[in-house]
């Protein structure tokens, strides 16, 4: 398997790809890059604010991957399941740009996140690692019972 490495683009670009993903969800908005968030050396994350026309404020996080982008997709799709899943405390999905690769997400405040309800470090990013960590992560939020319970 060939991995791409990915360039992490400037925070300007990275605001402008927010505001693009971002038309469908709450139409034009203008987005500001914020504070850089301490991150994985995987990930670079900042947070940002969006103003909409009507000067609505959303505050958001957007999430680009360094290396090879392939937790960036990862996520998204854990994201996506999560949400569907009605686990709670999960940051909600707003949109994804692959150009740059790119996950912004509503920002939950200083709450915790999902590695902080659940994470291990891997060894690699092998399909075989990644399915066997994706069932144990299941595992462990199934066995939390109801959405309104929390683990």
């Amino acid at each position: 398997m060939t991995l791409l490495f990915v360039e992490v683009p400037s925070y300007a670009a990275l605001a402008d790809a927010a505001a693009k993903t971002l038309t469908t969800v709450l139409g034009p908005v203008a987005v500001v890059p914020g504070l850089r968030l301490a991150s994985s050396d995987r990930a670079v994350v900042l947070r940002a604010v969006a103003t909409d026309r009507a000067g609505r404020v959303y505050p958001l996080v957007l999430k680009a991957p360094v290396g090879s982008g392939l937790s960036s997709a990862r996520e998204e799709a854990a994201l996506q399941l999560l949400a569907a899943a009605r686990v709670p405390g999960v940051a909600r999905l707003l949109g994804t740009s692959a150009d740059p690769a790119l996950l912004v997400l509503a920002d939950a405040g200083d709450g915790p996140t999902l590695a902080d309800r659940y994470c291990e470090i891997l060894a690699d990013e092998r399909k075989e690692t990644a399915s066997a960590f994706w069932r144990r992560a299941n595992a462990y939020f199934a066995s939390c019972g109801s959405p309104s319970r929390g683990c």
